[in-house]
């Protein structure tokens, strides 16, 4: 997506902004995310509460797993849930599946990690009381620490509904496995 005009306006900053691109050829084939677990521990990227690193300018990383399988279609929508602390802010968020693999390699014991990007965080649930106090109800709502992550499925039918739009040519998203062309 078009980024450069905001890179620009940030140009002249004492500190330049932490800027990381990921592009569509690192989202996961159609046969990778089909094959995800039902359970998979995950990680997001944002700025819960508005919160960041003012001094290093970077934003905070949570992690948590998924709390529904990203598979399946939560309430008949494609989103999924994921079981982790997201607040306001944090919608936007990037998440990813994070693997770690241990082999042996010759007499060594080696561990690869991979992170498969798997949905953007839009929102997280909560449950609301009424609590009444010297004759006056209000509502109070209580963190359920759970965050709904629309699709990978859906981040690309919206890149592609974009590209149709401005009158540009359609991504090209990966079709193999990761790490292969």
């Amino acid at each position: 997506m078009p980024f450069g005009a905001v890179l620009q306006a940030l140009k002249d900053l004492p500190t330049p902004p932490f800027v990381r691109f990921l592009p569509v050829s690192e989202f996961p084939s159609s046969k990778q995310y089909d094959a995800l677990d039902a359970l998979e521990d995950v990680f997001f990227i944002g700025f819960p509460d508005g919160r960041w690193d003012d001094t290093n300018k970077t934003p905070i990383m949570r992690k948590g797993t998924t709390a529904t399988p990203a598979t399946l279609f939560f309430d008949g929508r494609p989103q999924f849930l994921i079981d982790a602390s997201v607040f306001p802010g944090n919608s936007g968020s990037p998440v990813f599946v994070m693997r770690t693999t241990n082999y042996i390699s010759g007499t060594r014991l080696m561990s690869e990690q991979i992170a498969m990007f798997v949905g953007v965080i839009t929102g997280s649930l909560h449950q609301r009381h009424d609590v009444t106090v010297f004759d006056t109800t209000s509502e109070i709502t209580e963190q359920l620490d759970l965050g709904l992550v629309v699709n990978v499925g859906a981040v690309r039918a919206t890149l592609d509904e974009y590209c149709e739009y401005a009158n540009v040519p359609k991504p090209r998203y990966r079709t193999s496995a990761l790490g292969l062309a």
